[in-house]
């Protein structure tokens, strides 16, 4: 799974940045980001991960909402 910012929409040609995937890989589903679709309850993560991945934006507790960018 995967989080990516949709760009534009092109006939059946979707255009996004900041997807992990290799190009020409097929995507099987698109679905928008909401709480509703996270993980229930306290999420817990070691504090490594967020540095490892140079993330600095607020916690997804603070929003409901994942990190990045």
């Amino acid at each position: 799974m995967s989080r990516c910012r949709l760009i534009k929409v092109d006939d059946l040609d979707l255009h996004v940045e900041e997807l992990d995937a290799v190009d020409g890989t097929p995507v099987l589903d698109i679905t928008p980001w909401s709480s509703e679709f996270g993980p229930r309850g306290e999420i817990k993560q070691p504090t490594w991960t967020t540095r490892c991945l140079g993330c600095t934006s607020r916690s997804r507790t603070d929003a409901g909402e994942p990190t990045g960018r």
